[in-house]
C-alpha cells in the first residue's frame, strides 16, 4: 500500500488552509473619535487611510463631544458622549445606535477603561473631578478613586502592569496612583498640565501634556526619560495632544493625536521627538480624542468559495487514493 499517496490529500489541505489564512489575516484598523464632529470614523491600520464614518455625525443617538471609546464584553462599543453627560452604546460591527448605557454620576465624561478585577466600567469625569465605576447593565455603582490630593478634573487613567491605576489630574498636573480597590498610593509626578492620553507601554508610562504641547515617557519612578514638544498648532498656539499609543509603522515611534491639528501624527522616540508627519486624518475629522485600535475579520462570503475549493480538492484525491488502495 502507498502510504505517501494517501498522505497527499491532507498535505494538500494544509497547504490550502494555510493560503487560505495567510490571505485573510486579522488585521487591526483604528477608530477616531471626534471631540467637534461628534462622530467616530476609521482608518487603516497599514497607512492610515481614511476607511468610512463608523458613526456619522447623523443619527448618532445624539452624541455630542465624542471622546472614550470602549468594546465591552457584548462586543458593543461604548462611547463617551462629553457634552450631553452619557456613555452611549453602538452595535461593535455596524456602528449603529443601540441606546444609551449610563447617564448618571456623569460630569463631562472623558476616558473610558475597563477594571481588570472586576470587570466594571470607570469613566473619568473631566468636571466631576472624579472617576465614575458602573457594572456591565450602566448602574452607577459610585466613584472609584479614594483619598489622595483632591482631583482636579480627570481626563484620562491607565491601570499599569502591577495591577495599580495611574490617574492624570488634568488642572493640577499631577499623576497619581491608587490600588486595584481605588485607594490612594502615591503622587508619582507632577508639572503634566493638562495630563491627557495616559498609556502604559510595558513599565513605561507615557503622558500627553495638553496645555504644554508636550508629550513624555515617565519610568516607573516618575522620572521623565524623554520629553518632545508636539509644536506650535495654528496661529502660534500648542498642537494639545490629547492621546498616545503604539505605532503600527515601527517600535522607534508613537503616534499621537493633536487636537488643534485636525489629526494623528507619527513622532520619533529616538531622543528627538521627531514629527514625522501626518497618519490619520481627512474624512471630515475635526478634533481627535481618542483611537481605539479594532480587529478587521474577513467576511464569512471571502471564505466559501476557498473552502469549496478545499472540500472539492480533497473530494477529488480521496476518489483517486481508493483507487489506488484498491489497485494496490
Amino acid at each position: 500500500m502507498n502510504f505517501d499517496r494517501i498522505r497527499r490529500p491532507f498535505q494538500l489541505a494544509g497547504i490550502l488552509l494555510s493560503m487560505l489564512f495567510g490571505a485573510t489575516a486579522v488585521r487591526a484598523d483604528f477608530l477616531v473619535s471626534d471631540n467637534f464632529g461628534n462622530q467616530v470614523l476609521r482608518y487603516s491600520e497599514t497607512d492610515g487611510s481614511f476607511l468610512g464614518s463608523f458613526i456619522g455625525n447623523s443619527n448618532n443617538g445624539g452624541l455630542n463631544g465624542a471622546v472614550g471609546m470602549l468594546f465591552n464584553t457584548n462586543g458593543e462599543l461604548l462611547v463617551a458622549s462629553q457634552n450631553t453627560n452619557q456613555v452611549l452604546r453602538y452595535d461593535g460591527t455596524t456602528g449603529a445606535f443601540l441606546g444609551v448605557f449610563a447617564n448618571t454620576d456623569l460630569n463631562a465624561p472623558a476616558h473610558l477603561g475597563l477594571d481588570p478585577t472586576t470587570g466594571n466600567i470607570l469613566v473619568s469625569n473631566l468636571n466631576g473631578n472624579s472617576i465614575t465605576r458602573f457594572n456591565s447593565a450602566g448602574t452607577s455603582l459610585g466613584s472609584f478613586t479614594n483619598g489622595g490630593p483632591a482631583l482636579q478634573g480627570v481626563s484620562s487613567f491607565a491601570f499599569g502592569p502591577n495591577g495599580n491605576l495611574t490617574v492624570g489630574s488634568f488642572n493640577s498636573g499631577e499623576i497619581l496612583t491608587y490600588d486595584s480597590a481605588g485607594n490612594f498610593i502615591s503622587q508619582l509626578a507632577t508639572g503634566y498640565n493638562g495630563a491627557s492620553g495616559l498609556w502604559f507601554q510595558g513599565n513605561d508610562l507615557w503622558v500627553a501634556s495638553l496645555f504644554l504641547s508636550q508629550v513624555s515617557r515617565l519610568d516607573a519612578t516618575g522620572t521623565a526619560t524623554l520629553n518632545f514638544s508636539t509644536g506650535p498648532g495654528p496661529q502660534g498656539i500648542g498642537a494639545f495632544p490629547s492621546f498616545i499609543l503604539d505605532s503600527p509603522l515601527g517600535n522607534d515611534e508613537v503616534l499621537v493625536a493633536l487636537t488643534a491639528q485636525g489629526g494623528v501624527y507619527r513622532f520619533a522616540t529616538d531622543g528627538s521627538g521627531t514629527n514625522r508627519g501626518l497618519f490619520m486624518g481627512g474624512g471630515g475629522l475635526q478634533v481627535p480624542g481618542e483611537v481605539l485600535r479594532i480587529a478587521s475579520i474577513p467576511e464569512p462570503v471571502t471564505l466559501v468559495p476557498v473552502m469549496l475549493l478545499v472540500g472539492g480538492a480533497l473530494g477529488r484525491r480521496r476518489r483517486q487514493n481508493l483507487a489506488i488502495v484498491e489497485s494496490d
